[in-house]
C-alpha cells in the first residue's frame, strides 16, 4: 500500500521525481533533497536549480543551473560535476544512453559522453529543447523555426527539418522512428 508523506521546503520546487525507492526534490535554492531509507540535502548549485534530469539507469540525477554547472548526484548524495561554463545558465538539458547528458545555453549545444568527451553544436537560434534517441546516440534539438537531429559519434551534417513558429519541447517515439515537437 502507497504511503503519503507531506515535505516542506524553504523553496520552490523545480523538479521531483524517484531515484529507486528514493524521492528526489530539486530545490530553486541549488539544493537536491533525496527522501528515502536515508535522507541526504545536497548542494548541487550555488545559485538555482533550472533543469533536472535522472539518468535512464534511474541511479543518478542530473541537475543544471543558473552558476553554469552540470552535475550527478547519486541516491546517496555523492555529487560529481560534469561539466562548467562560467557566467552561463545552463537551463536545458537531457540525459541519454550510458551516462550521457546533453546540455545548453543559448544557441549553444554539448553532449558528454561516459569518459568525459564533450562535443558542441551550434544552432541557427537558441535551443528550445534536447531529446537523445532511445538506442544510440543521436540528439533531437528544437529551435524556433524547426528542429535538428545530430550524430554524436560522427562528423556527418546534421538532418534539418523545418517548420515556422517557436518550438519548445521534443520528444523521440519509443522505437525512435519518430520525432515529434510541440510549439
Amino acid at each position: 500500500m502507497p504511503t503519503l508523506a507531506s515535505h516542506s521546503f524553504d523553496a520552490f520546487v523545480v523538479s521531483a521525481g524517484f531515484l529507486g525507492d528514493t524521492a528526489y526534490f530539486a530545490l530553486g535554492d541549488g539544493a537536491v533533497h533525496l527522501i528515502g531509507p536515508e535522507t541526504h540535502v545536497v548542494q548541487a548549485h550555488k545559485g538555482s536549480v533550472l533543469a533536472a534530469s535522472p539518468a535512464r539507469d534511474g541511479k543518478s540525477l542530473v541537475t543544471s543551473g543558473d552558476d553554469g554547472r552540470v552535475v550527478r548526484i547519486s541516491g546517496d548524495g555523492t555529487l560529481e560535476v560534469l561539466a562548467e561554463r562560467l557566467r552561463k545558465w545552463i537551463d536545458i538539458l537531457a540525459t541519454g544512453p550510458d551516462g550521457a547528458v546533453a546540455f545548453t545555453c543559448g544557441r549553444t549545444a554539448w553532449t558528454r559522453d561516459a569518459k568525459g568527451v564533450e562535443k558542441e553544436f551550434a544552432a541557427d537560434r537558441a535551443v528550445g529543447d534536447l531529446a537523445f534517441a532511445p538506442k544510440g546516440m543521436r540528439l533531437a534539438m528544437v529551435r524556433y523555426g524547426g528542429a535538428t537531429l545530430y550524430w554524436i559519434n560522427t562528423e556527418g551534417k546534421p538532418t534539418k527539418f523545418s517548420w515556422a513558429g517557436a518550438h519548445n519541447a521534443i520528444l523521440w517515439s519509443p522505437d525512435g522512428k519518430y520525432v515529434v515537437t510541440s510549439m
